[in-house]
């Protein structure tokens, strides 16, 4: 995933780890970036893996309802 600073997505990329984060107005560096993930199916993979990883941790239907039930309980 290659998000810019100025449209959100930032909580959900790590940049280099779980995605790419440029500058709006940078179109070279996205260029650079897709460039490279062309060339390199293991830093897409790698990156790709992470994420989904990432997201199974964080945003799991499972860990949201966990979190979710801990609010609950401590507003008792």
């Amino acid at each position: 995933m290659i998000v810019n600073r100025d449209c959100g997505m930032l909580e959900q990329v790590e940049h280099g780890r779980t995605g790419l984060i440029v500058d709006l107005p940078d179109h070279a560096a996205v260029e650079t970036h897709l460039r490279s993930l062309r060339a390199s199916p293991e830093a897409r993979a790698k990156l790709g893996n992470t994420a989904r990883e990432y997201v199974a941790e964080t945003y799991s239907l499972a860990v949201i309802g966990q979190g979710l039930l801990r609010a609950l309980s401590e507003a008792e």
